[in-house]
């Protein structure tokens, strides 16, 4: 960091990860909550010595040193932070005031500030301690585990559908004559799929909640996860309620052609070029945003995923364990797994091949945009073509 890039975070104002102390005699007490927000989620830059208002206003020469060892000392004591953090602070000197810069980076570990629990939103700590729903899906965030990975030891194959396993391996053939599933039984495609595993606290084995939303029966789906649901709306006349509706509640598998149905259903299909190929507009930005809310969302949550299908967009949320905040970035935007296991039976039968941020460059769709929010993510999808 440099003197140029402390004035380019002051010009910028404060956001999700660029918070301003004033801090001119005294080490603002906030600065912790922060410390431990930013810490909780993508780390960020603290700056003592600004005010809200932008306006540098300095630290004071003669406290320089003292806000420094106090901020060090306190970050340092497990008493206070835990973990405790090992931050270095450096000094600038921007027109001619002392500005103090803090970098604190991303952990791997909930930080607390005080035995309460911060996380960031845009401009503002939020203390989330006694918020359950905000802590799981923090806890979520850093620890290396699934949700969809829980084990069910007490159930068998037979809590899935065989004909829709059946189904999958088919896919998975048809897109390779020479595929390992194709001899396999229904236990040992669960098994390479990584879909039966060992419970790691009772060590029995068992299949997993991914095997069941993939290829569990509607009931058995119900039994373990009564909030999954993707309520497909086509709403154009009657704006308060829907013209058409599909609440879709069974396995991912079918799932998928269902929502693919409905928006062929309702969407027109073009006769589009890219350069001097003819492609299926409609089609490809339809199994994209689909393959992508069943494969990534967060499935602990009681948030109802939908997709609406208006006059003018296609709108796709569903609950996530975001890994940022705000509007992305098509050039810079990197994947994050959400669900693997899904997301490899999804990759074998074909349901995800591209990735949805370059489809969404395709030439009919003028404008795209994707907001990455902490609980849930949204999708928007423009095109003055698909919906006449």
């Amino acid at each position: 960091m440099n003197s140029k890039e402390i004035k380019n975070l002051i010009q910028n104002g404060e956001k999700i990860d660029v918070e301003f102390k004033e801090s001119k005699n005294s080490l603002s007490k906030d600065v912790f909550d922060t410390v431990c927000s930013f810490n909780n989620r993508n780390g960020g830059h603290i700056l003592l010595g600004v005010n809200d208002k932008r306006e540098i206003v300095g630290v004071s020469k003669e406290k320089v040193d003292k806000v420094i060892k106090e901020f060090t000392t306190a970050i340092n004591n497990s008493q206070k932070m835990y973990p405790p953090l090992y931050l270095l602070p450096e000094t600038f000197e921007i027109e001619g005031k002392q500005v103090i810069y803090i970098r604190v980076p991303e952990g791997y570990q909930v930080c607390r500030h005080n035995g309460r629990i911060w996380d960031r939103s845009y401009e503002g700590d939020i203390n989330i301690t006694d918020h359950s729903e905000l802590v799981y899906k923090l806890y979520a965030r850093k620890q290396g585990s699934y949700f969809v990975n829980k084990v069910y030891p007490n159930l068998d194959i037979d809590f899935l559908d065989a004909s829709v396993i059946a189904k999958t391996k088919k896919m998975a053939v048809s897109r390779n004559k020479n595929h390992v599933w194709e001899n396999m039984s229904n236990e040992e495609l669960l098994r390479s799929a990584n879909l039966i595993l060992t419970d790691l606290e009772t060590k029995r084995e068992g299949i997993t909640l991914a095997a069941i939303l993939l290829f569990g029966k509607d009931n058995s789906i119900m039994s373990v996860l009564p909030q999954h649901k993707t309520d497909a709306i086509f709403r154009v006349e009657n704006k308060d309620r829907y013209d058409d509706r599909d609440v879709v509640i069974t396995n991912l598998i079918d799932s998928y052609d269902r929502l693919i149905e409905f928006g062929q259903k309702h969407l027109n299909d073009l006769f589009v070029l890219d350069g001097i190929v003819n492609v299926n507009a409609r089609d490809r930005i339809l199994r994209e945003i689909v393959s992508n809310t069943l494969a990534h969302r967060d499935y602990s949550s009681g948030y109802p995923a939908k997709m609406i299908i208006d006059d003018e967009k296609i709108t796709v949320e569903n609950s996530n364990l975001a890994h940022g905040m705000g509007a992305l970035d098509l050039q810079k935007f990197e994947p994050f797994p959400k669900n693997p296991a899904i997301s490899k039976v999804f990759r074998e039968i074909g349901l995800v091949r591209m990735n949805l941020v370059q489809e969404c460059e395709i030439p009919t769709s003028t404008h795209s945009f994707i907001q990455d929010k902490t609980r849930y993510l949204r999708r928007e999808i423009y095109s003055e073509r698909l919906f006449l």
